[in-house]
């Protein structure tokens, strides 16, 4: 983690005091005072294309800092991690297995990748990764295809998402059709917020296991979270 370490530094040092504008608003499973609101949520806020890895960086070294006595349990990455190149490792995967190590549940978009692969951080093992599911044609939206990753099948849920047209990543002219997964993502943090919320005792794998049972076995995919199966949950 060393190295990891370091390479973090190094990138969330070259942003500026104020990180161009993002601002983490640390809200996530309510605040205590001068709020006093257990359904506040929290959020990335000012993020756009501008902000690079260094940007992203920051934002998650100061989560594992000051998430875990702020009482962050749960965070939503609905964005990916910029593609790794040779000699140039990127800290993120570093980043996200300490907030599980911290306790805290990262639920992260799988993306869209030209490839097809699931992107980081959703394809750490350390993170709940989410697919889409297109629900205007009941089934699994387009988007990263499941594989394997370090030994774990990803994505790990498929949920509700209203796939978007977006400007194809090769180049070419016209438009792809994206999954949708920050949505999806969106969704099952909002459920694991209830888990955690009801079970405070409950890590990364115990959430996921949860989920897994909710959730509606589909054929050749990762199960699917229907909405229709969550009305167990307990109001906020």
């Amino acid at each position: 983690m060393l190295q990891s370490d370091l390479r973090a530094v190094d990138l969330a040092g070259g942003v500026p005091p104020g990180a161009d504008g993002l601002v983490v608003l640390p809200f996530l499973s309510g605040e205590r005072a001068p709020y006093w609101r257990s359904s506040l949520r929290g959020a990335f806020d000012g993020l756009d294309l501008s902000h690079d890895r260094a940007t992203i960086v920051r934002a998650f070294r100061w989560l594992v800092r000051k998430g875990p006595a702020f009482g962050v349990r749960v965070v939503l990455c609905p964005f990916g991690d910029d593609p790794e190149t040779r000699g140039a490792r990127s800290p993120v995967p570093g980043l996200v297995r300490a907030l599980d190590e911290a306790g805290v549940i990262v639920v992260a978009a799988a993306g869209w990748d030209p490839g097809g692969d699931v992107v980081s951080p959703a394809s750490s093992p350390h993170v709940i990764g989410v697919s889409g599911w297109d629900i205007d044609s009941d089934r699994p939206a387009h988007g990263p295809r499941v594989s394997f990753a370090q030994g774990i099948l990803k994505p790990d849920l498929l949920a509700p998402a209203v796939p978007l047209p977006v400007p194809r990543l090769d180049g070419r002219r016209g438009r792809d059709i994206a999954g949708g997964t920050s949505f999806a993502a969106a969704i099952v943090a909002g459920v694991a917020l209830h888990l955690v919320r009801d079970t405070p005792a409950l890590g990364k794998s115990g959430v996921l296991k949860r989920l897994v049972e909710m959730a509606r076995p589909v054929a050749g995919q990762p199960p699917y979270l229907d909405p229709k199966r969550l009305s167990g949950l307990r109001a906020s």
